[in-house]
């Protein structure tokens, strides 16, 4: 019997290595969004520093046979055993992900930064810092979790900042058995951009819109999928809101330009979200061909305000949109050259604790 069990073990070892040997290798992972470990370099230099062996790890790894079903499978079995986080992902109660929260290192230099701005202008700046959806569904999660409290980082940003704040939370909880952000992904969704844009319309004095939504895909896995891939999971499903106005866009950093904030070819990728504005430019510009008035308003950004633009489009002639992860320029003199009368920060707490771009804006 030992045999027989030894041969039959030798067989699935031979075969799995003659599989990795032989099946071609992926370059790019379509579920985790990432391009996978290519082959190292053989040189002398790479092997006596032990770069080679890392780098033959991280290929075999990479390019093992079945590998992503075999992640989804230990995910799944993960979630039979108990297990309630992976990586840095909780399996919350209501079958969703949500993403741990740690304390940002970053508070005090992005606060001074964003107060010297304020200082080098003249215009009406606001701020809005969101919460992700661990803190606004944080019963749906584990007592035991070890995610920091995102309140307390908004109170600090809150109490510090020489800006208009324009405070979310409230609204956030009280709307919060909406469809307010992914279960897959670490973004709002289009209804959650809705709940802060009717806050931005109070803070402002603009009176909002009551926009109806369209489904434009149901067959979403987002960020936090591609870090667990179980695929037992629902999908999500992505909205826009119906909305005519007519529009040109031009993005500074490949000197194209467009008439929407929609961008369907990405429904059939796997970063669905960024059909939302072309996903991250440098610098956006929009003119509202409809509008009958001159307002103008500068957006200083991450991701988050993809999908938030587009309702609050109607209400200005230009917007501009500046993504300081890739826009290097000095943001005040922009402001200056441009006549920019409103200045909007919107930003989610995760980011903004890892985002160089806003600690370098001047």
């Amino acid at each position: 019997m030992k045999k027989i069990i030894s041969i039959i073990i030798t067989i699935i070892v031979i075969s799995v290595v003659v599989m990795f040997i032989f099946v071609p290798k992926k370059e790019f992972s379509y579920n985790e969004n990432r391009y996978l470990e290519k082959f190292p370099e053989v040189s002398i230099d790479n092997i006596i520093s032990g770069k080679f062996m890392n780098k033959l790890d991280s290929y075999i790894a990479d390019n093992f046979p079945f590998r992503e079903s075999l992640l989804s499978l230990k995910s799944k079995l993960f979630r039979v055993l108990g297990v309630y986080k992976q990586s840095d992902v909780y399996y919350g109660s209501d079958n969703k992900l949500y993403q741990e929260y740690k304390e940002s290192s970053n508070s005090d230099v992005v606060i001074k930064r964003v107060n010297r701005l304020k200082d080098n202008i003249d215009s009406d700046v606001y701020f809005m810092l969101v919460p992700t959806s661990i803190y606004v569904n944080n019963d749906k999660v584990s007592k035991y979790n070890l995610s920091y409290d995102e309140g307390k980082t908004i109170d600090y940003y809150k109490d510090n900042l020489d800006v208009k704040f324009i405070d979310v939370r409230d609204s956030f909880k009280k709307n919060r058995d909406d469809y307010l952000f992914y279960g897959t992904d670490h973004h709002w969704t289009t209804r959650g951009a809705n709940v802060a844009y009717l806050e931005y319309c109070k803070e402002v004095g603009i009176k909002s819109n009551n926009y109806e939504y369209s489904v434009v895909n149901d067959k979403f896995y987002g960020t936090l999928y591609s870090k667990v891939l179980d695929n037992s999971l629902e999908y999500d499903y992505i909205e826009r809101i119906k909305d005519d106005t007519k529009y040109k866009v031009y993005f500074d950093d490949n000197s194209e330009e467009s008439d929407t904030l929609y961008y369907d070819e990405y429904l059939d990728k796997k970063d669905k979200y960024s059909y939302f504005l072309d996903s991250n430019h440098s610098l956006i510009k929009i003119e509202n061909l409809d509008s009958k008035n001159d307002n103008n308003i500068l957006i200083i950004k991450d991701s988050y305000a993809n999908s938030f633009i587009p309702l609050i489009g109607p209400h200005y002639k230009k917007i501009h949109v500046i993504d300081p992860r890739y826009y290097t320029l000095s943001i005040s003199d922009y402001i200056k050259e441009n006549d920019i009368e409103e200045v909007l920060f919107i930003y989610n707490v995760l980011t903004l604790g890892d985002d160089l771009g806003i600690v370098g804006i001047k």
